[in-house]
């Protein structure tokens, strides 16, 4: 089977899978008719997310920011939903899945450090540890191998961040650490893991 995920992941997307079938079953038949394409959906969902960091940015709204991120997520679950009703999913479906994913990332990045979550330092530290963490998943796909367990925090991020800019909390800073530090440590485990193959 081809994936990035770990086992771990794997098992949790598998019960996953049928909510998200029948949650996006109503918008998947339209769009197959329509002939979008998961991988047309994927592209569209790293437009909008960056499209929502730059317009955040300039206006100084992270409002608007939040509403494309969660775009940006609703729309990653639609594009596997996609895939498998096409009977579409392949490695080059995966790879355009993680790097939209990855745009979501860098953009979610660059406005936490924008509006003052967080350090630059500590931005391009998470940033850079969850794109080694894809990087790595998808470099032991291409040997047939894969994490045994792996943690990738964003939703753990998304949350908070939310939450900070509804109630004015600040707490974005401690879980933006707290999922570093995680990142750091799968970042270090995966090369090891590389350097076994």
């Amino acid at each position: 089977m081809i994936t990035i995920y770990s086992y771990s992941e794997e098992q949790f997307m598998q019960r996953v899978q049928g909510i998200k079938t029948r949650v996006f079953a109503p918008l998947v038949a339209p769009l197959l008719r329509m002939g979008v394409t998961a991988n047309g959906i994927s592209i569209f969902s790293a437009f909008v997310v960056c499209a929502g960091a730059v317009i955040g940015i300039v206006l100084s709204n992270e409002a608007l920011f939040l509403l494309a991120l969660w775009s940006h997520f609703l729309l990653d679950g639609i594009d596997g939903t996609l895939a498998r009703a096409e009977g579409t999913t392949s490695a080059r479906g995966i790879l355009m899945d993680v790097g939209a994913d990855s745009v979501g990332i860098i953009a979610l990045s660059a406005v936490m450090v924008a509006f003052g979550n967080v350090s630059a330092i500590l931005g391009i530290i998470f940033c850079a540890g969850y794109l080694a963490v894809n990087a790595i998943s998808v470099l032991l796909m291409q040997k047939g191998a894969r994490y045994q367990f792996v943690i990738r925090p964003r939703i753990y991020i998304f949350v908070p961040l939310t939450a900070d800019v509804i109630f004015a909390w600040q707490t974005t800073y401690y879980f933006v650490v707290i999922a570093s530090v995680i990142l750091v440590y799968f970042t270090i485990k995966g090369v090891q893991l590389l350097n076994r193959l």
